[in-house]
């Protein structure tokens, strides 16, 4: 799922992910701790948790929870990140308007990513 840049989501973690500027805030309410990830350069606009496990269940694998997150504009780009260790798993420079919405599966393998302007009358673009 995607939000806007006045959203807040709830990680698998139970931490709270939120944007500011150019990062991405995950905040740990139970310590009142945050983290940053700060793999931008430019400010981000739309960030993306994992998507439901159709199978019902959460993974008892030691896999990492990836997270996505993406800058609107000329050239953005989008980030697939670990919410661990919070390093960047992977870079997708964006169609020439950026991204204005993410979507990632339940086990970070698919993002889509919605473009931030279309070439007619405001439409949407879908890459996937």
């Amino acid at each position: 799922a995607s939000t806007c840049s006045q959203s807040v989501q709830r990680a698998p973690t139970g931490e709270l992910i939120y944007i500011a500027g150019c990062l991405v805030v995950v905040h740990a309410t139970e310590s009142n701790t945050q983290r940053f990830y700060d793999g931008h350069a430019r400010a981000v606009d739309c960030v993306a948790l994992p998507a439901a496990d159709p199978a019902g269940s959460p993974s008892a694998t030691s896999e990492p929870i990836l997270c996505a997150s993406g800058e609107n504009g000329a050239s953005g780009e989008a980030r697939v990140w670990d919410l661990s260790t919070l390093q960047t798993h992977a870079v997708v420079r964006g169609p020439d308007q950026g991204f204005r919405g993410l979507a990632l599966s339940f086990n970070g393998g698919l993002l889509a990513g919605l473009a931030g302007h279309g070439s007619q009358a405001g439409a949407p673009n879908v890459a996937v």
